[in-house]
This record gives C-alpha cells, sequence and structure tokens, in this order.
C-alpha cells in the first residue's frame, strides 16, 4: 500500500470511519455504517458523483467485519485487495 500500512487501512474500514483512496488512477470514497440493526458498506467514485456515484453497495448483518466484506469482493479491476494493495493509495 503506498502512503499506509494496509493491516491499519483494514482496521479502517472495520472502525467504519470514511476513507479515501486511489486506485489505477481513480478517486475513491468508502463508509461503512450501521442502520436499522444493518451494517452497511458503500464505495462512491467521487469524480461521477453527478452520474450516481455509486460504485459498490452492500447490506450485511450486524456483527459481520466489515474488513472481511472488503477484501473478499473483486473491488480493484477484478482483483482482491491483497492482490492490488500494493497499488492502491491511501489518503491520509
Amino acid at each position: 500500500m503506498i502512503n499506509g500500512d494496509p493491516r491499519e487501512f483494514l482496521a479502517v474500514v472495520d472502525s467504519g470511519k470514511d476513507i479515501e483512496y486511489l486506485f489505477d488512477g481513480e478517486r475513491y470514497w468508502y463508509l461503512g455504517y450501521t442502520k436499522n440493526d444493518r451494517q452497511y458498506i458503500e464505495i462512491y467514485r467521487p469524480q461521477y458523483i453527478d452520474l450516481e456515484g455509486v460504485f459498490f453497495m452492500r447490506c450485511i448483518e450486524l456483527g459481520t467485519s466489515l474488513s472481511e466484506v472488503f477484501i473478499k469482493e473483486p473491488l480493484f479491476n477484478g482483483e482482491m485487495f491483497w492482490d492490488a494493495e500494493k497499488d492502491i493509495t491511501w489518503i491520509c
């Protein structure tokens, strides 16, 4: 991971705090939150917000690790997090 440690990045994913990162020249914004006894993960591409910038959205059961969902999805041009993390820039 560029500009940070991948394990620290995933700890922030689990915390639900907003995260901005770059991958393949695109800026992404991660948001994790709880609503109505469910957890949600949303990833936006802010540069396309006027065109429904939601890149990824998932509703998961309360108590499920947000980072486990995040690393198991092919969110990085078809690659999983651990395959792509060397090319991800964490914007702190």
